[in-house]
């Protein structure tokens, strides 16, 4: 699990290659978030570009490196999405 270095948000990775991105702790709390599928096994490390505009994320067994770029954090009206960078 990250924490944003200039939000709130809040990104965490699973055994099953899914990457889970929340705007803050309390939308955790309220399951309310986005998930991208990303790695065909556990991810490895995540980590938050220093203004929090993209996630990298590195998968155990299949040795990739994935970038995604993370659009509309910062406004509450929004949801947060992801896309391949």
């Amino acid at each position: 699990m990250v924490l944003g270095n200039v939000s709130n948000m809040v990104a965490a990775g699973d055994e099953n290659g899914n990457i889970f991105l929340w705007k803050d702790v309390d939308s955790i709390k309220e399951h309310i978030g986005n998930n991208i599928q990303c790695h065909t096994t556990s991810v490895q490390k995540l980590e938050l570009t220093i203004d929090d505009r993209r996630v990298i994320s590195i998968g155990q067994q299949d040795s990739c490196i994935c970038q995604f770029k993370i659009e509309a954090l910062f406004h509450d009206d929004k949801e947060v999405k992801a896309q391949r960078a």
